[in-house]
């Protein structure tokens, strides 16, 4: 099983290192842009001092903080209870519906990334990958997957081990 754990990507306008705030050591976590962006750091003091100035900051943060432990634990049951098969179609079908492009497309994600995100190998992801495409379920071309039939991917992702 690989060493890391890869979530997938955030959009614009979102958090990343929030556990920090929480007092949770975060030494072995790190971002890597895949896309030119502005980041914005905020110390603890200034976010506190934010925080107490505007109690509406410290429930947005509540609420984030509990989409993403949900997210976690979403994802903690399909390692457990879902084969790579299912874990990888329910993958494909959040991040087309999260990105930002047209409907069924995902874009910028290498196999690897894929692996990572669903915690298997990368041969593993590519043979499933593959699997997909053979059943007509997707196309790959470069970094972009591009879902062709969705109902029959939500099928595989709903499998169970």
């Amino acid at each position: 099983m690989p060493d890391r754990q890869v979530l997938p990507c955030r959009g614009p306008h979102t958090v990343f290192g929030e556990m920090a705030m929480l007092g949770a050591l975060m030494n072995d976590t790190f971002a890597e842009a895949i896309e030119d962006c502005l980041i914005c750091v905020v110390s603890h003091n200034d976010l506190e001092r934010l925080v107490m100035a505007n109690p509406q900051v410290a429930l947005g943060l509540l609420e984030m903080v509990g989409q993403r432990l949900r997210d976690a634990v979403a994802r903690l049951e399909d390692m457990a209870f879902k084969s790579i098969s299912a874990r990888m179609a329910n993958l494909l079908l959040r991040l087309s519906e999260s990105s930002g492009q047209q409907h069924g497309v995902i874009d910028g994600y290498t196999h690897l990334d894929l692996a990572e995100i669903i915690g298997t190998y990368r041969e593993t992801a590519t043979q499933t990958l593959n699997q997909f495409k053979t059943a007509g379920l997707i196309d790959i071309v470069r970094k972009r997957i591009i879902i062709l039939d969705r109902e029959g991917l939500e099928e595989v992702a709903l499998d169970l081990d």
